[in-house]
């Protein structure tokens, strides 16, 4: 009911929906309700990063349009992903008095930074399929539409790093060129820290197949990282 009566709702994910299977009931439930989606840095690509409603990650490592966008909305749907300093930039994001709807498999997560959050605990994947079934369809294009075109306003912001042939080479350049040589099913291993932050903003991840992992910790792990990545998927580009 509280999602339904949202004129501005936004969905932030994490990785929770990735370990449930959930990512293509998410999108479906984020399309039938015409629901901005914005990711944890952990949540990368469970959106892909082209799709219309996808406004990119959230909080401290952020695309400025993310931000934008949850600290213009009514209402923000947490699923799978905890409500930490990252995430929601030092716990201003969103507003007080935002509603917030927080699905976790941990119930003891639900309402520890938000008092009050409507809460659903349980599975991911099962939760958002019962709610695919429930919620009415949602007609705010005109909500969609400014997510849109804040994120293509953003993009056009950093075009020109992208494609800079700056020396010494500008990051936002360097991600696009990894863009650029991603295979279908590539798997993307990122440091945390700054490292993290240009990737989970510059890389786009247009691929399902694809996958993004944030070696979290210390500085240097995604070297080990992606030697096991690639142990375990010898296949796949890494």
């Amino acid at each position: 009911a509280a999602l339904e009566k949202a004129e501005k709702p936004v969905m932030v994910i994490g990785r929770g929906i990735l370990v449930s299977g959930a990512a293509e009931v998410m999108v479906q439930l984020a399309e039938k309700a015409g629901m901005p989606v914005a990711t944890s840095v952990d949540g990368k690509g469970l959106i892909p990063d082209n799709h219309p409603l996808a406004i990119g990650p959230v909080g401290t490592y952020c695309k400025p349009c993310a931000n934008q966008i949850v600290s213009e909305a009514d209402l923000v749907f947490f699923a799978g992903t905890n409500t930490g300093d990252q995430t929601t930039k030092n716990w201003t994001l969103p507003t007080q008095g935002t509603t917030i709807i927080q699905l976790d498999i941990n119930p003891e997560e639900i309402g520890r930074s938000y008092p009050g959050a409507l809460g659903i605990a349980g599975d991911a994947k099962l939760s958002l399929e019962a709610l695919v079934g429930t919620v009415g369809k949602g007609n705010r294009k005109e909500w969609t539409d400014h997510a849109l075109s804040c994120v293509q306003e953003y993009q056009e912001k950093v075009k020109p790093y992208r494609n800079s042939d700056a020396a010494p080479i500008r990051p936002e350049r360097v991600c696009r060129e990894i863009t650029d040589i991603l295979a279908d099913d590539a798997i993307v291993v990122a440091d945390t820290g700054y490292s993290a932050i240009w990737a989970a903003t510059q890389i786009d991840i247009t691929s399902p197949k694809q996958t993004f992992l944030r070696a979290a910790g210390s500085l240097g792990w995604a070297f080990p990282a992606s030697l096991g990545a690639k142990c375990a998927a010898p296949d796949r580009q890494v």
